[in-house]
């Protein structure tokens, strides 16, 4: 029985990201498992698109490819797709370094905060005269500039998970 490359690549992408996933379920509670896993799945999706299925596909159809504008902008799509694996894939594994070694619990002050989008806003924290930015993951506590909260912080993965305003 012959296997093919591509289901081998498939299955052992399944089966790292079983693992990962596993991990996240047995070690983490509901509301770290929810953030964890949505990143986790946003980044594994695109990655196993960009490596797995564009390259099939591009050698399924490269006898599609003899205009010189067809090259071109296959030259470009297979440009972005490096680009794009380089950032999903440092993002992949630094979420999964943050799955493995675990949270750190810090009280931290807010010293500024971004509002790009509801589930992502970038804060700025003070941390032992240290200011780091991180995206703040929504969480039971609404958090206002200024004031200093317990947080769960995913050091790698750059991600901040309020528990509660310090009084």
């Amino acid at each position: 029985m012959h296997i093919k490359k591509r289901t081998l690549v498939r299955v052992l992408f399944i089966i790292i990201f079983a693992i990962v996933i596993a991990t996240i379920i047995i070690k983490y509670s509901y509301f770290e498992q929810r953030i964890l896993l949505f990143e986790m799945f946003r980044g594994m999706a695109f990655f196993y698109v960009l490596v797995v299925e564009f390259p099939i596909a591009l050698i399924r159809n490269r006898h599609k490819s003899n205009d010189l504008w067809k090259q071109f902008v296959l030259f470009s799509l297979i440009l972005f797709a490096f680009f794009s694996i380089y950032v999903v894939g440092a993002n992949i594994y630094d979420l999964t370094k943050d799955v493995f070694k675990g949270y750190q619990e810090k009280e931290v002050t807010i010293m500024k905060r971004k509002q790009d989008y509801k589930a992502s806003d970038k804060i700025w924290v003070n941390d032992n005269s240290k200011v780091l930015r991180f995206s703040l993951a929504p969480g039971y506590v609404n958090v206002n500039v200024g004031e200093a909260y317990n947080v769960r912080i995913f050091e790698y993965s750059e991600i901040a998970v309020p528990i509660n305003k310090v009084e």
